[in-house]
């Protein structure tokens, strides 16, 4: 148990802070005693690569079956927040939150932010643009749904999952039962078991991710992204995305669109981190996420725009007026390019060896590494088997592009 003395700092808790959760601990160490809340024994996060124990002062498991208890021992710190550090942290941060400090994103709401068809639906009813979808446990009621809308191309994914999980690009009615019937066979990477598959009308146009802080429903944009994708067996796997100049004409109908949207899924206080296609016709969503960007990276990020998604969230959680001084939209100060490795081969993972081909490329500014050292790499289908995310930027897009080039000469070799 956490033992308090006359040192002690005000305490922030952070619910699963794992993968980009790890980046929202090191932002909040420097200020804040932290206790962690572990949603569920299957995050596992003192095995997790990417979760820093030694900033946590205490450890608490949720415990379903005794969740009063929890509550109480969690309260006893006097939480200045509760944050989520994960997909899998949004549904407990919330109720934890809500019943602690009475504040933030109203639980009985938390569905809209997780059920990816509920949310869908929430947005359309706010007169946005959304795509036709269905959902159900049955993989021939969605292959007739197929045949009945006349699409030459779907999407069919999980519920409520996260990170490209399980999502499949289908052209045919066998496909889309055999997707579906592998979706709804399955625990998804959030620990829960995927009742139904959603199949959602495939949307022709560029995807963007526009990353937001939000406190009081007042909603501020840090970053937005244009993102490049390459297909391969049926998946789309994350190339590289650019960061958008805020007045693009194109990046304000992408914020437009994402404001809008997280007030009709109920986001008002925290990050969002919200994927839409700008199609010809306008922006359709494709999800929103009550949690930061997994492609988080202060130092880079910073450079780029003088500020970051995670320096706001600790203003919105921590400091409300820092957070209402701060600029409605980020700057542009220099282009910049988060690339995704994928991986081709198997075996060792070696972080040196990647790090030191990187430190070679002129526009090098930071680099995740999303698997442990020595791990077995496998060939990249998702983001959770994406070994690592690196950002280069430069005084032109053509610098950037050209360091692009040599990296993925070096990775189909090498990686």
């Amino acid at each position: 148990m956490y033992k308090y003395s006359a040192n002690c700092r005000p305490v922030v808790a952070i619910v699963d802070a794992v993968s980009a959760g790890a980046l929202v601990t090191q932002e909040m160490a420097g200020h804040y005693d932290l206790i962690h809340i572990e949603s569920d024994v299957a995050v596992n996060a003192l095995s997790h690569p990417r979760f820093h124990k030694h900033h946590f002062k205490a450890f608490y498991h949720w415990d379903r079956s005794q969740a009063e208890k929890c509550l109480e021992q969690i309260a006893l710190h006097n939480p200045l927040a509760i944050i989520p550090g994960h997909e899998s942290a949004v549904k407990l941060s919330e109720k934890i939150a809500w019943r602690i400090n009475g504040d933030g994103n109203d639980p009985a709401t938390t569905v809209l932010r997780r059920n990816k068809f509920l949310m869908n639906e929430a947005v359309g009813r706010a007169g946005l643009k959304t795509v036709k979808q269905a959902a159900s446990d049955d993989p021939g009621v969605l292959k007739n749904w197929f045949r009945q809308y006349g699409q030459s191309k779907v999407v069919v994914k999980p519920l409520d999952s996260a990170g490209s999980d399980d999502v499949y690009i289908c052209t045919n009615e066998a496909q889309v039962e055999d997707a579906a019937r592998t979706i709804t066979s399955k625990i998804n990477i959030m620990h829960n078991r995927n009742e139904k598959a959603l199949i959602q009308q495939f949307i022709e146009g560029k995807e963007h991710v526009v990353n937001t802080v939000s406190l009081n429903g007042k909603h501020k944009v840090t970053d937005v992204w244009r993102v490049s994708k390459k297909l391969s067996v049926g998946r789309n796997l994350y190339d590289f995305d650019e960061l958008c100049p805020p007045q693009a004409p194109e990046t304000e109908r992408c914020i437009a669109y994402t404001l809008k949207a997280l007030d009709a899924i109920g986001i008002v206080k925290g990050a969002g981190h919200t994927e839409l296609i700008l199609s010809p016709d306008g922006p359709k969503l494709i999800e929103v996420g009550a949690r930061v960007s997994g492609a988080a990276n202060p130092e880079a990020i910073r450079i780029a725009t003088g500020s970051d998604q995670l320096e706001l969230i600790r203003y919105a959680y921590t400091c409300p007026e820092s957070f209402y001084q701060a600029s409605e939209r980020y700057q542009f100060i220099r282009p910049l390019r988060c690339v995704h490795a994928i991986a081709s081969q198997t075996g060792p993972f070696s972080h040196a060896e990647l790090r030191s081909f990187l430190e070679t490329l002129p526009g090098f500014v930071s680099a995740v590494m999303k698997i442990a050292e020595g791990a077995r790499l496998k060939p990249t289908t998702d983001v959770y088997s994406c070994p690592a995310a690196f950002f280069l930027t430069g005084i032109s897009e053509q610098d950037i592009a050209q360091d692009y080039v040599r990296y993925r000469q070096w990775e189909a070799a090498n990686l």
